[in-house]
């Protein structure tokens, strides 16, 4: 049976350059045009037994998707043509869905922390504690007058938004990565009585004649 191990190589390589657009982000975009990550940005702070560490970059959404958009296209395009089955409707629709598959996890991340939002008030002290004690925490930054910062707290809900979503993508990857279509396994022939006398072993051989 044909196996694809092409899969894991797949989502790897979506991984990798994933990380290389945060890079592009953090090393080129961020030092040269500061305000372009700022328009919409992302800034994921982690805590530990109740103590934010603020992490010293933010994510600016726009350009890792713009960044990612490119590399992942170009990629699709080089993959297509060496397997000679270029289409650009084909490479625009695979693009678009691993997108919105990696979007997943910020969105749910997010999710959890608007939904946490408005119970913080009404939950008990000793509980919202708790709930704040360990997880992920995160800092959104818009170019909305008014809201240029959002604090999402609840760090156990945005964690727990964050692992959902990461098994949610992973599935979604997987279901665009893998060929739609298999090769059929090619059905195991018998052979011939004579041909597979022929495959024995020479004494076998000679055994079987006696035996007629």
């Amino acid at each position: 049976m044909q196996t694809h191990p092409d899969l894991k190589r797949q989502i790897n390589t979506v991984l990798s350059l994933l990380i290389t657009s945060i890079l592009i982000d953090q090393l080129i975009v961020e030092k040269l045009i500061p305000s372009f990550s700022k328009i919409l940005g992302l800034n994921p702070i982690p805590v530990i037994f109740g103590v934010p560490v603020n992490l010293p970059f933010t994510m600016g959404c726009i350009p890792i998707f713009l960044s990612f958009l490119i590399s992942y296209s170009l990629f699709c395009m080089s993959s297509d043509l060496m397997q000679k089955s270029f289409s650009r409707k084909k490479i625009r629709a695979r693009v678009w869905k691993v997108i919105r598959a990696l979007a997943i996890v910020p969105l749910f991340m997010i999710s959890a922390g608007f939904i946490y939002l408005p119970l913080h008030d009404y939950l008990p002290r000793a509980l919202r504690n708790s709930l704040e004690s360990f997880g992920i925490n995160a800092d959104i930054y818009s170019f909305i007058p008014g809201v240029e910062v959002i604090h999402l707290r609840g760090s156990v809900f945005m964690m727990m938004g964050t692992i959902l979503g990461t098994i949610v993508c992973t599935r979604k990857l997987k279901s665009i990565l893998t060929p739609a279509n298999l090769p059929p396994s090619a059905p195991e022939k018998s052979l011939p009585k004579e041909e597979a006398l022929i495959q024995l072993s020479p004494k076998m051989v000679a055994r079987e004649k006696q035996l007629r």
